[in-house]
């Protein structure tokens, strides 16, 4: 039906000009396209965004053909139609319309009919009057796997690490799904969630433990048809929950966050502030997000020649956070384009900057190879081995994809098994 009515619009228009019913009904015809899957609607996922948050989607535009003026297709003024009886003029009867008259009421209904035209064609490029998303994420480039999945689902182990350092006050949270629950995690996948409290502010730690908490909430509650919306829509939550919080207790506080969802082989992230997000690949350690630091706007400005090559290294506030949960709006968040293929033996450490500042890449790496659980213990000996007199909170959630287990070979039968 919706297809033919802008059909029966133009249909309508015709009537209007002078167009027979029989003509304007093969005009209807006419425009009622026929199946066809070049014609299919298909909708792009949320994409998934540095970006500003959200996604948007969209439909095909509708292709608007033209449609004859009054007076083409139909009898010109005088001429009576070869279907229709011929009709008395009204002038010489002695009654109807004056000729004005019967100018100006087809006009107006002709422009009536193109403003329905007009709005029906507006519906049918809106599709569900929903508020777009702003923002798509950005496309991770990542280097081919030396072994791929090739459809078969792996097997997630998880491990983490979490010290107060030399810290009087842990202000680091963490959050993982309950990997025992083999049901949740075929049906919504693996959450895990890291949030870095700002030392800084006087309620970092709540802040921190709020977001945990958000993401934590809204995944035992929900499905989670959308994985993409689900992380987006968690961090603005995050951020409400956030501003109600200071606002009662007249305080200021603010926290990172870098969140991921593991979903049949396939990886999606949301980030904001500088807590990073690692992957690890046949011994190559790529970070896949972006952090929000002013030494990060300074290199996007030196690269477009408005400030020295070296200020972003020099700069004194080089390391100072331009979007962070609590900081009153989130227009800056990090994450995916589209979902992140993993392969067997990818692992994926999500952490905050107490991890990524004390090790460095060659450090990671060695930490990270072998069994996760062995490799969240090297992290940690790692790190409070160098025995830092300002070392920070560190936290780390560590996730491998591992190939299924081979199935046992079938016992043979013999003839005593009988």
């Amino acid at each position: 039906m919706r297809g033919r009515l802008p059909a029966l619009a133009l249909a309508l228009v015709l009537l209007t000009a002078g167009c027979s019913p029989q003509e304007a009904a093969l005009h209807a015809d006419a425009g009622t396209p026929a199946p066809s899957s070049a014609q299919e609607a298909h909708i792009s996922p949320p994409g998934t965004s540095s970006t500003n948050e959200g996604a948007e989607s969209s439909s095909p535009p509708t292709e608007e053909k033209p449609f004859p003026s009054a007076g083409e297709n139909s009898p010109g003024p005088g001429e009576p139609s070869q279907d229709d009886p011929v009709q008395e003029d009204p002038s010489q009867a002695g009654g109807g319309m004056s000729p004005l008259l019967g100018r100006v009421v087809p006009a107006v209904l002709i422009v009536c009919a193109l403003g329905a035209l007009a709005w029906l064609l507006l519906r049918m490029r809106r599709p569900g009057g929903k508020e777009p998303r702003p923002g798509g994420g950005r496309d991770i480039r990542l280097p081919p796997a030396a072994s791929s999945a090739d459809g078969k689902e792996g097997v997630l182990r998880v491990a983490n690490l979490h010290n107060i350092g030399r810290r009087r006050e842990q202000q680091d949270s963490f959050c993982i799904s309950d990997v025992s629950d083999g049901r949740a995690l075929r049906k919504k996948g693996l959450l895990a969630v890291v949030a870095d409290g700002m030392g800084g502010l006087q309620d970092g730690a709540a802040i921190s433990q709020l977001v945990s908490d958000t993401f934590r909430g809204r995944y035992v509650r929900l499905d989670l048809p959308d994985p993409d919306a689900f992380l987006l829509d968690s961090a603005r939550q995050a951020e409400t929950a956030a501003e109600e919080y200071m606002r009662q207790a007249g305080t200021d506080g603010g926290s990172t966050l870098v969140a991921v969802l593991i979903r049949d082989g396939m990886l999606r992230f949301v980030s904001v502030g500088d807590s990073k997000l690692y992957l690890l690949r046949d011994g190559q350690l790529i970070q896949i997000n972006h952090e929000h630091t002013f030494g990060n706007l300074l290199r996007e400005k030196a690269a477009r020649g408005e400030v020295d090559p070296e200020e972003p290294f020099v700069n004194p506030r080089r390391d100072a956070l331009v979007a962070y949960i609590g900081m009153g709006s989130l227009n800056t968040v990090d994450r995916s384009a589209s979902p992140i293929p993993l392969a067997f033996g990818d692992k994926v450490l999500l952490c905050s900057d107490g991890v990524s500042n004390a090790l460095g890449q060659e450090a990671l790496i060695a930490a990270m190879e072998g069994d996760v659980l062995e490799a969240a213990q090297r992290m940690e000996e790692a790190i409070l081995s160098q025995q830092l007199p300002e070392q920070d909170n560190f936290t780390g959630v560590l996730v491998e994809y591992a190939a299924p287990p081979a199935p046992s070979p079938s016992k043979a039968q013999s003839k005593d098994d009988f």
